[in-house]
């Protein structure tokens, strides 16, 4: 086989490799939390484990991060502190993975909740899961 034919095959499968892992860390400032699971207790005392792991599973979706990140978020994180460490501004126009759009179709699609006509630049994950805990749901577009 020829160097030029092994070397697309073995770029080819590092590629693949790479866009079927499992999802990344948390960024940032994140990153060395401990398990955030008492604070949003706390916040939520009447919600179950799985309810608050289930919408923290829909968030690091969006996100693209690992399952085992979930809990490093708390109740108070900004979705926008997230988004910010995710992506650091070193001036001029970045590229995203489309996190907040992502976000925006599973609140909808999952808990009829539309991020738009809630969103603020404070809105925090906490404030989002009392939103989609609520109950209020959209009618469908």
């Amino acid at each position: 086989m020829p160097a030029f034919v092994r070397a697309f095959t073995d770029l080819l499968a590092a590629g693949a490799l790479w866009i079927s892992r499992p999802g990344i860390r948390a960024p940032g400032p994140f990153r060395g939390r401990p398990c955030q699971g008492r604070a949003w207790r706390r916040a939520f005392p009447h919600a179950g484990k799985e309810e608050i792991r289930d919408f923290l599973d829909m968030f690091a979706g969006s996100f693209l991060l690992h399952a085992g990140e979930r809990l490093r978020f708390a109740p108070e994180d900004r979705i926008l502190d997230v988004y910010a460490a995710r992506y650091p501004r070193k001036g001029g126009l970045g590229v995203d993975a489309m996190e907040l759009e992502v976000l925006a179709l599973e609140t909808r699609g999952r808990y009829g909740v539309d991020l738009e006509a809630i969103w603020s630049e404070h809105l925090t994950l906490g404030e989002l899961f009392a939103a989609c805990r609520s109950g209020e749901r959209l009618p469908p577009r």
